[in-house]
């Protein structure tokens, strides 16, 4: 039987060290796409060939079957790699553990151990995993064919040099994974310093040294006692005119429930119920999507609370100004805090900044508004520390529908500081969660590059490559031949 003619290489995407070639699955490897068996054929209890259709029975080695078919189309075998290739999981891969029924969404890649090392070409294509998704760039199903599987480039080496870099490779994984443990534990801690500093600021041990060097700032319940007054005259006021007019007479809102804070001699404890303003939609005014509009004010939901201390407006929703301008009550303002009271977002908060345009909110957030006694962003750091979310979590364990009523934000406790030190607070706060946010950045960086790492390039990822080098690979070595059912290098 005379010689097959020898293949090409096949040109590659940089120069590689001698001994070295291009090819690409075609030559080198058994690729086998899936085929979905009859529906009728599936079944539940174990009756057939184990089924994967795509990467929901995928685990972090090897499938779990969830379904069996009695009508075997394409099989993969032990050893196989399987790969994703329909739909948004596409380049999902894992390894096959046993004889499974191939659907259409999966492929299976064998390889000969006389001929190549599976997890060499695992890692490799793995690497790849970008570049399989650029093939199915621009179409609205990523589906990746038989033809642009079997293009893609691999290169070719000896296998004892594809043994040494896979060791390398998962030595140095193992660095990688370990790294990427310690960073995430690093996430939780900065949050829990985000709460302590918190507590710290809403307890005066924040400004202690503040206080120290401040002594002659006019205390809060002095504070208190001004905005009463203004308050009481003004009611005076609005109840002569409602006599007059015939109206009903305006609702006391100068009566305050506070006693002095024994710890701070500066400071007083006083309940937020009048020294905040608060409403949310009513029930019967709330909206639904098909009366959105693509021009109008500016509608919010907890969605908008996702993205730091500051609410986002982007991609919002509209509504009609009538619409709008049912609820004056929630007509939102600069500085307002919104806090999610119910649903799976309770409990998130963020504060108004940048107010461009009429806005409004749906009905799972409030709006709450700092009066003369507070400096917004204090209010907003006190009601985004442990006390709220101590209550958020009692809401959470004790209902199945947990929910924060205004009664409960109305009875919080709060430490007030007289206002320069509040101003002070927020400076200090402001300047540690800075450092926070910094610290987190980092961390994120340090996090995607450690991934990066994990799809390392066979060459430039193993600097000791050319001392374990064996044996170099000929360009007539490369060459694959077929024949007597069996497959080898020349």
């Amino acid at each position: 039987m005379a010689e097959p003619a020898p293949k090409k290489e096949i040109e590659g995407e940089y120069e590689l060290l001698e001994g070295w070639v291009w090819t690409n699955i075609q030559s080198t490897l058994d690729l086998k796409m899936g085929q979905s068996p009859p529906g009728k054929s599936y079944n539940t209890i174990g009756e057939g060939s184990p089924l994967l259709n795509g990467p929901t029975e995928f685990g972090p080695m090897h499938p779990t079957p969830a379904q069996w078919t009695t009508r075997i189309t394409k099989t993969c075998n032990v050893g196989d790699i399987l790969l994703c290739v329909r739909g948004s999981t596409t380049d999902r891969m894992d390894w096959a553990d046993q004889k499974y029924c191939i659907g259409r969404g999966i492929s299976a890649i064998s390889i000969i151990e006389e001929l190549g090392n599976r997890n060499y070409y695992y890692l490799y294509i793995n690497m790849k995993t970008d570049e399989i998704i650029g093939k199915t760039r621009g179409s609205t199903f990523p589906n990746l064919s038989k033809d642009q599987l079997n293009s893609l480039p691999i290169p070719l080496l000896p296998l004892a040099e594809q043994r040494c870099i896979v060791a390398k490779l998962e030595a140095l994984l193992a660095q990688v994974n370990t790294t990427k443990d310690h960073l995430a534990k690093v996430p939780p801690i900065i949050k829990r310093f985000r709460q302590s500093m918190l507590a710290a600021a809403c307890s005066g041990r924040l400004t202690e040294d503040w206080r120290r060097e401040h002594p002659d700032v006019e205390p809060a319940s002095e504070l208190l006692e001004r905005i009463r007054e203004e308050r009481v005259r003004k009611y005076e006021e609005e109840r002569k005119k409602a006599k007059e007019e015939g109206r009903k007479k305006p609702k006391k809102d100068y009566e305050f429930t506070s006693e002095d804070n024994f710890s701070i001699p500066s400071w007083v404890d006083a309940k937020l119920e009048n020294l905040i303003y608060i409403a949310g939609r009513i029930g019967w005014r709330g909206l639904k999507a098909e009366e959105y509009t693509k021009y109008g004010p500016v509608f919010l939901s907890v969605h908008k609370l996702n993205y730091g201390e500051e609410v986002d407006f982007r991609e919002s929703n509209h509504i009609s100004m009538e619409r709008y301008d049912e609820s004056p009550e929630i007509k939102l303002q600069e500085n307002d805090i919104l806090l999610a009271k119910d649903g799976a977002g309770i409990g998130k908060i963020g504060i108004v900044k940048n107010l461009s345009q009429l806005t409004t909110v749906n009905s799972s957030l409030l709006v709450i508004r700092s009066r003369e006694a507070f400096v917004p962003k204090y209010l907003f750091y006190f009601l985004s520390g442990p006390q709220l979310q101590s209550i958020v979590q009692q809401r959470i364990t004790g209902s199945a529908t947990p929910h924060l009523f205004q009664k409960d934000i109305k009875q919080f406790i709060l430490s007030i500081p007289p206002l320069p030190e509040q101003h002070e607070i927020v400076r200090r706060v402001e300047t540690l969660f800075h450092s926070a946010d910094n610290a987190e950045e980092r961390v994120a960086d340090a996090t995607t590059h450690a991934d990066h790492l994990t799809k390392v390039h066979p060459r430039k990822g193993i600097p000791e490559a050319n001392w374990c080098r064996r044996t170099p690979v000929t360009s007539l070595q490369a060459f694959c031949w077929k024949g007597s059912g069996k497959r080898g290098w020349n």
